[in-house]
């Protein structure tokens, strides 16, 4: 007699979850097995590169390499997000950069006052 269809339902149901833990048990041994091999692959690794002279162009590409020069140095790439150059008795400040011009920036200059009074040393 002919399985009914609640019956090969559940049998797929129950194929899929013993796949699903199988899978899962697998996704576990492959990890631990680079886990514990990780270190010894890397020895390994850096003996083949010496020995057989790779750089790291050859390695990583040539893309690779040009991301990873502006960092090379162990410069930090991020500037503060504000550089005050100036600030005027009020507590306004500016940076002096692109963009427009503050309006307390204005008023001094269109007063025919000097900025520099209001530099901030550094």
């Amino acid at each position: 007699m002919a399985d009914d269809s609640a019956t090969q339902l559940e049998k797929l149901e129950a194929a899929r979850k013993k796949a699903a833990e199988a899978l899962a048990e697998a996704d576990t041994k492959l990890a631990n097995f680079r886990k514990e091999n990780r270190g010894p692959k890397l020895v390994e690794l850096k003996k083949d590169i010496e020995n057989y002279g790779f750089t790291a162009a050859e390695l990583f590409g040539e893309a690779a390499l040009a991301k990873a020069k502006p960092n090379a140095k162990g410069k930090a790439t991020k500037r503060p997000l504000t550089i005050v150059k100036y600030k005027d008795d009020s507590g306004n400040t500016w940076g002096g950069g692109k963009g427009p011009r503050p309006a307390w920036v204005k008023a001094i200059q269109e007063a025919g006052g000097d900025m520099e009074k209001y530099r901030v040393s550094p």
